[in-house]
């Protein structure tokens, strides 16, 4: 009896034990990668990039399919389980890939939020009437309440004086293009089997953006940049690198590909 205790004891143990823990070092901060330096800065009003840009947005509208649109109100909210048509397997239902790549996501916020901050570009819904976002895909981008702008200026920064907070958050970068390629970055490197399929998946969160008439293409370009130079830095840290190869293990057991 003692025997069968101890042997029952221990699988309670195993089970409540994660398969592995993140690290608490951070992978990247903003003293890491001065955005405002990386991109550039966005087409200026009223120049013709700027009619471009919108010119752009309107024919991605014109020639979407509903279920295209469709696809692009689904972006707007979903999350790693957008990637298990790809994997064979829902990576958001991994607690180990989840928690890494949310990290990941998590400390790379700041290069969206100083970017919009800084250029503070309406969104194409605003500039241009003609354009519509469908379904909930206005309201989701709408500034949150108690939202202000109050940092002080620097003189010596390329931003201009910030600005009262208006109804809708700025359009540039795209913070869901940037999410997107940085999770198909980090996804590609555990499965480089599907390196292709994985890419073009994350690099339709961008196109859902200006397919839904609220960013611009040149938002979108201005996110992947974002996620590439923020997942360099941060395979860099060693933590980082420590934490990849784990999630890279349990996603790999779970679609039953060599570890």
């Amino acid at each position: 009896m003692r025997n069968i205790l101890v042997a029952a004891l221990a699988l309670v143990c195993l089970a409540a034990t994660p398969a592995f823990s993140l690290s608490d070092g951070p992978y990247i901060s903003p003293a890491n990668y001065d955005v405002i330096h990386v991109l550039a800065p966005p087409p200026a009003p009223g120049s013709e990039a700027e009619r471009k840009d919108i010119d752009a947005v309107l024919e991605a509208q014109r020639i979407s399919t509903p279920e295209r649109m469709h696809l692009a109100e689904t972006d707007a909210t979903a999350g790693l389980d957008a990637f298990a048509g790809v994997l064979g397997v829902d990576p958001g239902k991994l607690p180990g890939v989840a928690a890494f790549v949310h990290k990941a996501e998590r400390e790379a916020q700041f290069a969206t939020t100083i970017g919009k901050d800084c250029w503070e570009r309406p969104r194409p819904f605003v500039l241009d009437s003609r354009i519509h976002p469908p379904g909930r895909m206005e309201s989701e981008v709408a500034s949150r309440p108690g939202e202000k702008n109050t940092a002080p200026h620097d003189p010596s920064s390329p931003c201009p004086p910030l600005t009262p907070t208006p109804a809708y958050s700025y359009s540039y970068p795209s913070g869901h293009s940037t999410r997107g390629a940085l999770d198909a970055i980090l996804l590609a490197q555990m499965v480089p089997e599907k390196r292709a399929e994985i890419f073009a998946r994350g690099w339709d969160f961008g196109v859902s953006r200006v397919v839904g008439g609220v960013h611009y293409p040149s938002d979108v370009e201005a996110g992947r940049i974002d996620a590439t130079a923020i997942a360099s830095i941060m395979m860099q840290n060693r933590d980082f690198q420590s934490d990849l190869a784990a999630a890279r293990a349990e996603l790999r057991e779970a679609m039953r590909l060599e570890r």
